[in-house]
């Protein structure tokens, strides 16, 4: 039998039909009969032939993909990654059509270093007019000699993308990006209208500060803290100037319900040895008397200028925030930073308030009790309602005495105490127990016992060498807690031991256990 060359048509045909196709193509009448055969054959297999297997994920139900797709979705790792939406609407034509059809999955943009321009816009047409989320992300600051080859030189027109879509703009974030690429964008935002933007995070190196007032860029007001931005809620602002320049504007967040500002107290990182003040005392103060929600505002380190005395001093710079809950003051500035801070302040609900490290008082006066901005005119405890408390380095004898500060929040329930302050308020605190005279063993607070309320106490980074006298103060402080509160208090100890000396911190932490429940949270270094 002999089989004709074929066409290159003929011979797909022949590549899918196999037997069959050689049968037709061979002449002859023979031929005839031998097709029938097959035909027959092709027949009485085709109801045990197996069918195309599909792959469990293929016979998922769209609503599930999308749920699967939800957990996916996240920041990238670096500026080259392709955004996960992105990714899996190229893996077939079936989920990119569910990626497609599904405008939740497009609403959150995030614009790096190696981002097309158009990315802004192709977002906003998928997601369909629902708000948007944009972050910046991963743009390396440039080598030196190299700027000029800098991908920062496209964040212009990526901006005005971005300023097209500000009316859609529900969170703005910038985060890993090199100062000169913060900056432009910030100052490419100033004027821009977002009605409902809600949270707003900036977050730059400690370098950035420098490089505002390098003049390499225009100096610039923040943007979205002049009535352009009237739903803001949360605000978090690290190592950036909030300036107003002295001029006409002022600052206003109506709607403001939280407020972090973070500056550095790496002073060396700075061309001088002043430290990085964020924001002017009369800007901050403007700033919280435009809102009546803040119920949340922390400071981290030398955030606020003090540089109007005559301000300082007057009625005006006085505010009350009767929405506040938490206030958070860590900086190691002299003590005058808290003061007049806290001194400004009203807060008649305030449940939290951390003030470590303000105890530089060299160049003070001896023997004058310096807390008076812990009280008001009457001399009753200003923050009284406070019950979560966090001191560090806090208390100096006379001038900042342990004493004050325990009247001066005669309710708190949670204490934390460190470094100074552990052993001088357990010596305070003893002070404030007295021994019945006939039986040693019988204690009870005395009339001066302004923490009788404490429910939980955290000695933390204290000095090992003070923690015998520390164990032998508590003992008597909790034993006339507990007789008469009738109830076990927590007492949580954290900090580093030296490994030689663990067996005997433990002996000593054993002894708490007979008046408190005890938390070990110590590591054993060496």
């Amino acid at each position: 039998m002999k089989i004709q060359a074929m066409s290159p048509r003929r011979g797909v045909r022949r590549r899918s039909t196999g037997m069959l196709s050689i049968a037709m193509d061979c002449p002859g009448d023979g031929n005839n009969e031998l097709l029938a055969r097959l035909l027959a054959l092709r027949a009485s297999l085709a109801p045990h032939r197996p069918k195309a297997q599909l792959s469990p994920i293929s016979q998922l139900p769209n609503e599930m993909l999308l749920a699967i797709f939800d957990f996916g979705l996240g920041p990238p790792a670096h500026c080259s990654s392709l955004p996960f939406e992105l990714a899996v609407s190229s893996v077939c034509r079936a989920w990119r059509a569910v990626v497609l059809s599904s405008p939740e999955l497009w609403t959150h943009v995030y614009i790096t270093a190696r981002t097309p321009i158009n990315h802004m816009a192709v977002y906003s047409m998928r997601s369909a007019k629902l708000p948007l989320s944009v972050d910046f992300c991963h743009w390396p600051t440039p080598k030196r000699g190299r700027e000029h080859l800098s991908t920062e030189v496209f964040l212009d027109p990526i901006l005005v993308k971005v300023r097209e879509f500000t009316h859609r703009l529900l969170r703005f974030s910038i985060w890993d990006v090199s100062d000169t690429a913060v900056l432009s964008i910030l100052a490419g935002l100033v004027g821009v209208h977002a009605p409902l933007l809600r949270h707003v995070s900036a977050h730059g190196n400690p370098s950035v500060y420098s490089a505002y007032y390098a003049g390499r860029h225009h100096w610039f007001p923040f943007p979205f803290l002049t009535r352009n931005a009237p739903s803001m809620s949360h605000l978090e602002v690290t190592h950036l100037p909030i300036e107003t320049f002295r001029s006409s504007m002022r600052l206003s967040a109506s709607s403001l319900v939280s407020l972090t500002i973070t500056a550095s107290e790496d002073f060396s990182a700075l061309p001088s040895s002043l430290p990085a003040y964020l924001i002017g005392f009369e800007d901050l103060i403007l700033l919280l008397r435009s809102t009546s929600n803040l119920t949340y505002l922390a400071l981290y380190g030398p955030v606020i200028e003090f540089d109007d005395d005559a301000f300082i001093e007057s009625p005006s710079s006085r505010v009350r925030l009767a929405a506040l809950r938490t206030l958070i003051i860590h900086c190691r500035e002299c003590y005058l930073y808290h003061a007049d801070l806290l001194s400004a302040i009203t807060a008649p609900d305030l449940i939290r308030l951390e003030i470590p490290w303000h105890d530089g008082l060299e160049g003070e006066l001896v023997h004058v009790d310096l807390t008076s901005y812990l009280f008001d005119d009457q001399g009753s405890p200003k923050f009284g309602s406070v019950r979560h408390l966090y001191l560090h380095d806090s208390a100096v004898k006379w001038r900042l005495p342990t004493r004050s500060f325990i009247r001066a929040f005669p309710m708190t329930k949670d204490v934390i105490l460190g470094g100074n302050d552990v052993l001088k308020f357990v010596a305070t605190l003893r002070g404030l127990v007295r021994r019945h005279e006939a039986d040693t063993e019988v204690t009870r607070f005395s009339p001066e016992a302004w923490w009788s309320c404490v429910r939980r106490l955290t000695l933390r980074d204290f000095h090992l060498r003070s923690w015998k006298g520390c164990v032998r103060g508590l003992l008597i402080w909790l034993a006339a807690h507990r007789q008469h509160h009738r109830e076990r208090m927590v007492v949580r100890v954290e900090g580093a031991v030296p490994s030689d000396r663990a067996s005997w911190f433990l002996e000593h932490l054993e002894k708490l256990k007979r008046y408190a429940e005890i938390e070990n949270a110590v590591f054993v270094s060496g």
